[in-house]
């Protein structure tokens, strides 16, 4: 077995080269990393072309208890467009020029897993890597390598709250020996600035051939963040990447994929500007589970009334209202209990559709259920998101779930 310091550039060099030793010639590992980092390159120039659906589920552990206790889920759509990493909410038709955790807004989130980290490996100058051994990994025979990326060569940056600080990383990835499949990436941050109070980060992702667009490519399927503060406690992402498909700035795409809105999408449709104050009551039009809802998710409820003013009618009884959930968080102290929070977004009748925002000030009380609305939570407070406190393990807000909203003048 050879063990030995290869950089890719000289591999590549090596191999392409008409002047110098032929590719027999070659160590082996030489040949297969310098294919790996060919295959990567062009899967990287592809990855504009897709996006897919990322769901975390983030979770926490205090030094003391010694587990892990489930905080919430997140639900986003990914894409990685001018070398970076770029999110929307599920269906929101474009995406934002905001960080994962600007879009977010709160608890701990990772970039990179998608295409960062390997195009900091593949593309990118400065990476050491060294052939390890040969290993099984995922039932398959593979190639392990090591890699160095100093900080002056990584694009790693990580941030807490206001503190941002670039770091390197030190790791591993394993490729397919015969099919030169790249099929797990491990990673840990060096170099970490003392100002972030961040002890500790490991990143692994794991990847597999998917079939998007007539095409076979080789893209994450899931991936682990595990970050340790310096006060002890360990912050867990679990993150599976599904439905990835083609995507193309031109595209259509909706909030959802039912038929029965397919009319609705095609309709061309009147903005219209909708005033503060109205009174807006609500009947949930998509059931909303605990088990499998996360934030992110879209949410859908119908006007039950008229909504009038001097000049009659302004927004009929019916009008589809939707929105997206913003806090889905579960906590076992002092009590099993949620925290659950909804935006709306926007009002849709008779081909007008308008932007709205709104302050949830009722709801109906819940059969079965200790429900409280929950008016002020301090600093995390988020203007235009209705907060409810829903005690126990497991809740689900079905079709009888009626509440009451004003509109604001508030622009997002």
């Amino acid at each position: 077995m050879h063990t030995g310091f290869v950089p890719i550039a000289a591999a590549l060099l090596l191999l392409t080269s008409s002047l110098g030793l032929g590719q027999a010639d070659l160590p082996p590992e030489a040949v297969r990393l310098a294919a790996v980092k060919q295959k990567m390159a062009a899967f990287l120039a592809r990855v504009p072309d897709y996006t897919c659906v990322e769901t975390i589920d983030r979770s926490v552990e205090k030094s003391a208890s010694g587990h892990a206790t489930s905080m919430d889920r997140l639900r986003v759509d990914i894409a990685y467009i001018d070398n970076k990493e770029v999110y929307s909410w599920p269906g929101a038709g474009s995406f934002e020029e905001k960080r994962l955790a600007e879009l977010v807004g709160n608890g701990m989130v990772s970039d990179g897993d998608f295409a960062l980290h390997t195009g900091n490996i593949f593309t990118r100058d400065g990476a050491q890597i060294t052939f390890a051994r040969d290993e099984v990994v995922l039932g398959r025979k593979a190639a392990r390598y090591d890699f160095i990326i100093p900080s002056l060569s990584s694009a790693w940056i990580l941030r807490s709250s206001a503190v941002t600080g670039g770091v390197g990383s030190r790791g591993s990835f394993w490729i397919d020996a015969d099919r030169l499949d790249l099929l797990r990436l491990e990673l840990d941050a060096q170099g970490i600035p003392a100002g972030l109070a961040i002890g500790a980060v490991h990143v692994s992702v794991d990847y597999a051939k998917v079939r998007v667009g007539g095409a076979d490519v080789s893209i994450p399927q899931s991936a682990e963040t595990v970050l340790d503060d310096t006060n002890g406690t360990r912050f867990l992402n679990h993150v599976d990447f599904t439905g990835c498909r083609e995507y193309h700035v031109q595209s259509s795409i909706s909030f959802d994929t039912e038929s029965k809105n397919a009319e609705a999408r095609s309709r061309t449709l009147q903005n219209m500007a909708v005033p503060s104050k109205l009174l807006l009551l609500l009947q949930l039009d998509n059931p909303i589970d605990s088990a499998t809802a996360a934030q992110g998710d879209l949410v859908r409820a119908k006007l039950e009334r008229d909504v009038r003013t001097d000049d009659g009618v302004l927004i009929p009884r019916g009008a589809l209202v939707t929105g997206r959930i913003r806090r889905m968080e579960k906590f076992d102290q002092p009590h099993p209990h949620w925290v659950f929070g909804v935006e709306l977004t926007a009002i849709d009748f008779d081909s007008k559709i308008g932007e709205i925002a709104g302050t949830l000030e009722h709801i109906d009380p819940i059969h079965g259920s200790d429900v409280r609305l929950i008016s002020n939570l301090g600093a995390e407070a988020m203007p235009g998101v209705g907060i409810l406190r829903i005690n126990g393990d497991r809740f689900l807000l079905d079709r009888t779930f009626h509440m009451q909203w004003r509109t604001i003048d508030w622009k997002r």
